[in-house]
């Protein structure tokens, strides 16, 4: 199997595995997520160490992308006419609620059922959720401490 179609197929089990989760739980079995991407189970650990190694991924995604919200609400200060406080305020709550969408499972895995199997590997991972780029978006955003002043 070409590197690419290994990453496609990669891709594929993590996109599977979420709608899963999302919709089933950490419930859902290493045979439920094979079936619904046509591949016997004992074929994800090609891919996979686990079903623990693939909960950590989908949070580490997610975590990843709200690094990647928080950096570019940062960015956006120091743009020409950056909007009013209210205004950055709103678009940064947009963005991050656009991210847990598009992560719901690994959101619901780390708000309500995060597998004892792999709590350390997701404690681990979500260690960067209280990151200080997140967190110092949001204060900076909303004092207007950088950019435009908030008169």
């Amino acid at each position: 199997m070409s590197m690419s179609t290994e990453s496609e197929r990669r891709e594929e089990i993590l996109a599977t595995a979420a709608s899963l989760f999302a919709s089933s739980g950490i419930r859902t079995s290493l045979k439920e997520i094979g079936d619904a991407c046509g591949i016997l189970p004992g074929s994800l650990y090609h891919h996979f160490e686990s079903k623990d190694a693939i909960v950590i991924e989908l949070v580490q995604r997610y975590r990843d992308e709200l690094d990647l919200v928080a950096k570019e609400a940062l960015d956006s200060l120091h743009e020409p006419g950056s909007p009013a406080v209210e205004e950055r305020v709103v678009r940064l709550g947009e963005a991050i609620a656009g991210c847990a969408v598009r992560n719901r499972a690994a959101l619901l895995l780390t708000l309500y059922e995060p597998p004892t199997t792999c709590i350390r590997g997701i404690c681990s991972a979500c260690n960067s959720f209280a990151r200080p780029s997140t967190s110092w978006a949001m204060v900076m955003i909303v004092s207007g401490y950088v950019g435009a002043s908030t008169r």
